[in-house]
């Protein structure tokens, strides 16, 4: 596609990006996704506030699948700042990218005020397995995970899943982080659960 070419298609998918239909915004999004390049994640990026969530999901999966290097930085950007739903389905992209230069960010935003953006902070770390967020997802559980993640058996599913995957490794001591919630229960986080009352339980002091 030449230049010229390239900006008529451009043009016509910004218009579409604002059309009443949201099967017409979503075809602009797979239309965007061909066309690539900054000025396309740029207009797909604005599609992750749409109101329908067949668009945010297909302006995800497209963000996520076209390799493009500008797409994680603009992801970092728009997870920080900007609408909640934005927020929320950058952090789905960048989740689903895997990108071990997000996690700063992505440690960051387990402090949001937010309790969706940071349960998708969790849910985004998750799958990049970086040993620098084993420690601190194990103190936000004994912390009392309310607080981070807006409620007990959501945060116990997210953080647990999280520090699961990081302890599925021979140099962590499972039952070393057997830990106690402020709430009073026990949680094993390597499973997400609630061991309160169990022969486990009784053995963290």
């Amino acid at each position: 596609m030449d230049k010229l070419d390239k900006k008529i298609a451009l043009d016509f998918a910004e218009d579409a990006l604002g059309d009443l239909s949201w099967e017409v915004r979503r075809g602009a999004v797979l239309v965007l996704g061909r066309i690539g390049g900054r000025e396309a994640v740029a207009l797909l990026s604005r599609s992750l506030n749409d109101e329908s969530l067949f668009v945010t999901g297909t302006a995800v999966r497209t963000l996520a699948g076209m390799g493009d290097p500008s797409v994680p930085e603009r992801m970092r950007t728009l997870a920080g700042k900007g609408p909640y739903a934005g927020r929320v389905n950058a952090l789905a992209v960048l989740g689903i990218l895997k990108d071990p230069d997000s996690v700063d960010v992505l440690m960051g935003l387990l402090q949001d005020r937010r309790a969706l953006v940071r349960a998708n902070a969790v849910q985004a770390l998750a799958p990049i397995r970086d040993p620098r967020t084993f420690e601190p997802l194990v103190r936000l559980l004994a912390g009392g995970n309310q607080r981070y993640f807006g409620g007990r058996h959501y945060g116990h599913a997210g953080g647990g899943r999280v520090v699961g995957e990081l302890a599925n490794r021979d140099e962590t001591p499972r039952q070393k982080y057997i830990v106690r919630t402020a709430d009073g229960a026990t949680v094993d986080p390597v499973n997400g659960i609630d061991i309160t009352g169990t022969s486990s339980a009784a053995s963290v002091r």
